[in-house]
């Protein structure tokens, strides 16, 4: 059995490997990544000259598909949209956060209701 010296020095080894090969891989991956870009504008840029919503090959298919991101950028306001007649919760997507979860347990000593926790312990190695 190796002892724990020789566990976190392996550790530590196969970790800057695996993060060391993964940088260099995304760097060699890089350009493919940029001609994709370039080829799927082009096929947009064709697809939307010609009309159309997609075009297949015996190579696959290309298509159109409409994407929409969203961003809160002023939270009271939107808060208050949400509540406003308390008839915009479907807006939002309600998470919980950690921090006040753990201060409430530790006043209360009990849980908030409505939530589950999760808890354990892991092994977290650093280097010298």
């Amino acid at each position: 059995m190796p002892t724990p010296s020789e566990m976190i020095e392996r550790y530590v080894l196969f970790r800057d490997y695996i993060k060391s090969e993964t940088e260099a891989f995304d760097i060699h991956i890089q350009g493919y990544k940029n001609a994709m870009g370039v080829i799927a504008q082009a096929l947009l840029q064709h697809l939307n000259a010609n009309g159309l919503q997609h075009v297949k090959s015996e190579h696959g298919t290309a298509y159109k598909q409409d994407w929409m991101r969203v961003e809160v950028i002023d939270r009271d306001e939107f808060i208050a949209f949400i509540e406003e007649n308390g008839s915009h919760w479907e807006f939002a997507d309600l998470r919980v956060l950690k921090e006040p979860v753990v201060k409430y347990i530790k006043d209360r000593q009990t849980t908030p209701p409505g939530i589950t926790i999760e808890q354990g312990t892991k092994v977290n190695v650093r280097s010298t």
